[in-house]
């Protein structure tokens, strides 16, 4: 037996912590996929077009409006437009902070919540603190806007999932979304992340 042979296995370490947005020195792999997470008269959501890195996957959110925010009496007596603000898709952390003694019978019917849930069980939420999920093992980052009934936000998850199904949900109850959701093969992502591209090889 060679000396590396005969040493004791040991669980491989925790690889550094990944960067809060997805690397801007990579090209993603980038898949063919959208998804209805729900829908109502009011509104629809909707994410698609995964793209892939080692460490993690970003997917864009779009929401979509039936009416616009705008209350017809446009301009109130001192001269500023009124908005019904129950009509927007309230930020995901501005309109509600986890945290602050809230809990989920607490929590205003207009926020828009959005979660994932790996195949090993893992999830997280756009509720989270920080956007940590369970344990800490998974982080979510939001940005993104819009305007008066087109919203649309990219979702950073990090790492990347484990093989099997993703689980994809949302709920909006201010705008008659009861929770539900879409699937989508982590599979699919993990092969496409083996596709990014280095930026400086791809430009050289």
């Amino acid at each position: 037996m060679s000396f590396f042979s005969e040493r004791p296995a040991h669980p491989l370490p925790e690889p550094a912590p990944p960067g809060r947005w997805p690397p801007e020195n990579l090209l993603p792999g980038v898949l063919a996929f959208e998804a209805i997470l729900g829908h109502s008269y009011a509104a629809a959501v909707a994410v698609g077009r995964p793209r892939c890195y080692p460490s993690g996957f970003a997917l864009t959110l779009l929401v979509r409006l039936r009416e616009s925010p705008l209350s017809h009496d446009v301009r109130s007596p001192d001269g500023h437009i009124p908005l019904d603000t129950t009509r927007f898709p309230m930020s995901f952390r501005s309109g509600f902070r986890p945290g602050m003694g809230a809990t989920e019978s607490h929590l205003p019917d207009d926020v828009l919540r959005v979660g994932v849930i790996f195949p090993d069980g893992r999830s997280v939420t756009s509720l989270d603190a920080d956007g940590i999920g369970t344990g800490g093992e998974i982080s979510l980052s939001i940005s993104g806007g819009g305007g008066l009934r087109t919203w649309n936000y990219l979702l950073w998850l990090s790492p990347l999932p484990p093989p099997g199904r993703i689980s994809l949900l949302c709920e909006w109850p201010a705008k008659g979304i009861a929770q539900g959701g879409s699937k989508m093969e982590a599979d699919a992502i993990i092969e496409a992340a083996r596709r990014a591209v280095d930026r400086p090889t791809f430009l050289a």
